[in-house]
This record gives structure tokens, sequence and C-alpha cells, in this order.
């Protein structure tokens, strides 16, 4: 069609297309999408690349050394005094790498950030068939998908604290022929504290590149299910594989985010914790087991990722 940007082959056409798009009136959704495509396109020019180990949408095998996520279980001594964390790699392939430059994020931010992307696919597409990537209302269904049942100014407070850290947590990708893009996780945010409403916007550029797609509500209420910070953050690690996973525990414990300082005994025991929960709630099976220093996980079929389509 005659209004579809061009092709975009330089990181400073980027920023110029957008203030073309701009200039011409074209959403800004519609760029995220264009942008997105050019990514996906550098990352899998034969077609989609299969998310096993990966974070969000589309994110490769990472080598051992590499964390999967930006979120970390942490203990509420920990979130009340974050540390910022500068270029950590998340997904690192032959393609290129992406990295998270931001405060430390917990897995309660994670729940959050989910719901809203839940949330946001139940709503589906307007009427032009155009994502839609703010939701306006209640916190309720926010803490509804959490898991948590009632609202309650504390949970309002967390949630209102979360969206102020998401809105600043930044992602990058760099491809080795030198393409970039970088976003934050959140446009906007806002609300009203008598009411406890609130409103989300989801920054489409992050949207598209990263979370499109990423998020489905068998795995959300799965997630909702679980009480520990490391079980949710194992269940993320688990279910992102279509068979099973076999490694070292510590390779384990590096890829989701447990502190490595700690003693080994004390991993060993938060990770047999979190696979005792997840067995309990339907999401690994009965295979799933320590072998000396070695671990299996293996989720069940219900929670396995579906097919990606090229």
């Amino acid at each position: 069609m005659a209004n579809e940007p061009k092709p975009i082959t330089d990181p400073l056409k980027v920023v110029m297309a957008r203030i073309e798009a701009k200039r011409a009136g074209l959403p800004v959704e519609d760029h995220a999408k264009h942008v997105a495509a050019e990514v996906h396109a550098e990352v899998a020019p034969k077609g989609a690349v299969p998310p096993e180990q990966g974070w969000m949408s589309f994110a490769p095998m990472p080598s051992d050394l590499c964390r999967v996520s930006p979120f970390f279980p942490m203990g509420k001594n920990e979130m009340a005094v974050r540390p910022f964390i500068r270029g950590l790699a998340i997904t690192k392939s032959a393609w290129g790498e992406v990295t998270y430059t931001g405060p430390k994020l917990s897995t309660f931010e994670e729940d959050v950030l989910l719901a809203v992307l839940a949330l946001l696919k139940t709503v589906g597409p307007t009427g032009d068939d155009k994502p839609v990537w703010n939701y306006t209302g209640p916190l309720r269904p926010i803490l509804t998908a959490m898991g948590y049942k009632r609202t309650g100014s504390d949970n309002y407070r967390r949630v209102k604290a979360a969206l102020e850290l998401l809105a600043v947590a930044g992602v990058k990708l760099q491809t080795k022929r030198g393409k970039w893009a970088m976003t934050t996780m959140l446009t906007w945010a806002g609300g009203d504290d008598k009411s406890r409403d609130i409103s989300v916007t989801v920054n489409p550029y992050f949207a598209e590149v990263y979370a499109a797609g990423a998020v489905n509500l068998l795995d959300l209420a799965k997630r909702a299910e679980l009480s520990r910070p490391v079980s949710k953050a194992l269940h993320r690690f688990a279910t992102s594989h279509r068979g099973d996973w076999r490694g070292h525990f510590l390779t384990l414990a590096a890829a989701i985010n447990l502190d490595l300082d700690r003693p080994h005994f004390e991993l060993r025991r938060q990770i047999k914790q979190a696979m005792t929960e997840l067995r309990k709630v339907g999401v690994l099976s009965a295979r799933s087991k320590f072998s000396g220093d070695d671990v299996v996980t293996l989720a069940l079929a219900t929670n396995k990722p579906k097919a990606v389509e090229g």
C-alpha cells in the first residue's frame, strides 16, 4: 500500500521514520509494528525463532551464563532497596543480544506486567483490527489475574509501585550487524487513589517486539497458584521448553536468577521447594527431580508452549 512506511535499513532512519510517521499522522502502533517486523526479520530471517528458554516472544536459547529474564525472586527486604542494573544480558545468541537496564525487578513486578498483558489480550483488537495496548478500569481484574482475592490498600500501593518501576525498565536489542532497538516496558500509567481505578499503557514498541503473543491465560492461572517467588521463576523456565531440560543445578539457579553467592545447600533447597510446588499445582511431571548435582525439569503437556508458526 502507498501509505506503508519504507523498509528501515539504518538505525538513524528509525528515528527519522518515527518523525515522519508522526508528521504523516500515522499511529505510533503502526510504526511499532513495522519496527518489530524489521527486528524479527533480522533475528530470524527464515521465520520465527522457537522460544525455548527465552524471555518473552522470540528470544532463542541463551548461553549457560546468560540470564533469561530481568525479573528476580526477591524477598521484602531486597525489594525495599533496589540496586540499578545496567546492561544485564538476558539473551545472547549468534545474531546478537538483548540486555536490560533499570532497577532490579522482582517476580511481583513480573506478575503485574503479565497480568496487564493478559488483560489486553482478553480485550482484543479494536474494530479496525489494531491491537489494544492500554487498560483502563478497576484494579480488581489485575489483582485477580495475579491470584489475589481482595483489592485492599496494600495491594493497590504495591501495584502502583510496581508500575512506577516498569515505567523506567529498559530493554535493548543489539544485533551483530549493527542494528539496535531500545524501549521501556510501559509508556504511561495513572489512576485515582480514591476509586482505585487505574490506567496502564504498555509501550507499543515493547509489546510488538518482545511481548506480543507471549502470555496466555492458562499459564497465568497456573502462575497465580504459586506462592513462592522461586516457584514463579522456575515456572517461567520450565514451561518455555517443548521437552525436558537437564543440567547442573547451578546452571538452573543462574537461569532463574537465584543469588549464586548463597551456599549450595540453600540453592538446592530453594529449587527443590519450587519443584515440589510446581508438581503440586500440576505444572511439572513426577519425572522432574534432582539426580546428584543434575536437575531434570519436564512440564506437563498442558503447560508446554505451542508450536511457533513461521
